[in-house]
């Protein structure tokens, strides 16, 4: 998309800030967005701000659903800035809202979501990456650390594609997996695993309980949570967790067929001895142990079954690694007693109520009455609170036991 944005005004909460130079750009097609991030001036203000702009592209490619789901990563966005402002590291948000498109900009009529933030000192990693010197290196592990340490009690996302670029070049870290919501010590520079909310990146080299030797495989894993997190079938689950590597394991193929038979029987059926599995590989045990944590109600239950299971058939199941009596005893009670929403997800849903409630006319003027007040509930654009389950096309939302991840943007 060749456009020029720098010299754009954009207007949110009263703030109007001119684009002065583009930082980085990139197409969303799933969401159907174009997404900015610029250096800003705003009128009357001597600092200088950086402002993240997501900028709703072909109007007939676009429906409804996308704009929800573009709306909550939006928000999101705004909720994880703010959260995160106290850990000194991260940058300050000044304003958060949705102004439309007038004639000036690439598709009259679509939306514009408005992020300004304050201005950090620093250089763009990716265009200094191999300048750095050990020490600028170190800096930079002792920040990130400090945010993720400071993010991890909060359930903040990690945008996953930014791993490869920061995390395996920056501080030596570009695996992740799976560890539960309880795994992991305090955060540190010299940590040679790093978790946040149940994800950890961990060293490449290092002999890991979690990964097998490559990250290729770590990626098929983690695919496979997503999935789980949306509650698709169980065998298309292990079926991908199962052939990450070897499409062609008997042993892998026979312990997804033997957990596919399984998966219909009612939760509460007690498991004879004839249909008790053969011992699981470590990876099949693996997932039964983290996915019974993640999974939703209807999934968990047949999920914490066949991890019992895989417990009964493998008595020397170490402690550290897998499901043990007292981690079933936490899965029950957590299924027994919904999870609330998180405060990121309360704090995303009260910015889309924000932005639904207070959006701009195409022009980016404030909407006025006769009369000359405000009016904030002109705007009917985005307004429905449904949350729909995308599948296919990119766009997905992942539910996790009450935790919301989102895919594709």
């Amino acid at each position: 998309m060749h456009y020029k944005w720098s010299g754009k005004k954009v207007k949110c909460e009263g703030l109007t800030v001119q684009l002065t130079k583009v930082l980085s750009e990139r197409n969303v097609e799933n969401l159907g967005e174009w997404v900015v991030v610029a250096d800003g001036k705003p009128e009357g203000v001597d600092s200088p701000v950086v402002v993240r702009l997501r900028v709703q592209l072909d109007l007939e490619t676009v429906d409804d659903h996308d704009r929800r789901v573009a709306l909550k990563a939006a928000a999101i966005e705004y909720a994880a800035l703010v959260d995160l402002v106290d850990s000194g590291h991260t940058p300050r948000c000044l304003a958060f809202g949705k102004m439309l498109q007038d004639q000036s900009w690439p598709y009259p009529g679509g939306y514009i979501h408005v992020l300004v933030m304050s201005k950090v000192s620093g250089r763009n990693v990716q265009q200094v990456l191999f300048d750095l010197t050990e020490g600028e290196r170190a800096i930079i592990r002792v920040q990130l650390t400090s945010v993720l340490e400071w993010a991890k009690p909060k359930r903040l996302n990690l945008d996953i594609t930014q791993i490869a670029n920061y995390f395996r070049y920056l501080i030596d870290l570009e695996a992740v997996v799976y560890l539960g919501e309880d795994a992991g010590d305090i955060i540190t520079p010299e940590s040679s695993v790093v978790e946040l909310f149940g994800l950890a990146m961990q060293a490449p080299k290092t002999n890991s309980t979690f990964l097998d030797d490559s990250a290729g495989v770590c990626k098929g894993y983690w695919a496979a949570i997503l999935l789980a997190s949306s509650d698709i079938h169980f065998d298309v689950l292990f079926l991908s967790a199962a052939t990450a590597r070897k499409g062609t394991d008997i042993r892998r193929k026979t312990e997804v067929q033997t957990i596919s038979n399984n998966w219909n029987r009612p939760p509460d059926t007690a498991l004879s001895s004839d249909i008790q599995p053969p011992i699981f590989s470590e990876k099949i045990r693996r997932s039964l142990a983290t996915l019974s944590r993640t999974s939703s109600l209807d999934t968990a239950i047949p999920l914490l079954r066949l991890a019992i299971q895989a417990r009964i058939s493998t008595p020397l199941l170490q402690k550290h690694k897998y499901l043990l009596t007292s981690d079933v005893l936490d899965v029950v009670k957590k299924l027994q007693t919904p999870k609330p929403n998180t405060q990121l997800q309360a704090d995303a849903q009260a910015a889309i109520q924000r932005v639904e409630d207070g959006g701009e006319n195409h022009n980016g003027e404030d909407n006025k009455d006769e009369e000359g007040n405000y009016d904030n509930n002109s705007d009917d654009e985005g307004g429905d609170e449904e949350e729909d389950e995308g599948e296919g096309g990119g766009r997905e939302e992942n539910r996790n036991d009450g935790d919301v991840e989102e895919q594709g943007y």
